[in-house]
């Protein structure tokens, strides 16, 4: 939520579809947690795109899945090869590209 409310992202979420690991019982990269974003957004993972930091969590975790990721690479880290990754960001503004 924290880092929601930093991004300025929050309003655009309603808070039902917001999926917060303490209440979820599920840890990323549990595939549950992401099963639980999936069908609380009525999703297939096919029409969905993670958006994250962490490559572990939030690029590998839901390729598992088969959802593709955009990780937002603040540090300019080089990704490591990955079938699901949509793309790499360092900024918020150009995730519209890949929305």
């Amino acid at each position: 939520m924290g880092k929601l409310e930093a991004s300025g992202l929050l309003p655009f979420f309603p808070p039902e579809l917001i999926i917060v690991s303490e209440d979820a019982g599920y840890e990323k990269p549990a595939p549950e947690i992401y099963m639980l974003a999936l069908s609380a957004s009525q999703t297939a993972a096919e029409h969905a795109l993670f958006v994250g930091d962490s490559w572990s969590n939030d690029v590998v975790g839901p390729g598992r899945l088969g959802i593709r990721a955009v990780w937002f690479n603040k540090r300019g880290e080089q990704a490591p090869p990955e079938s699901n990754l949509a793309g790499v960001i360092s900024k918020l503004e150009e995730l519209e590209a890949y929305l």
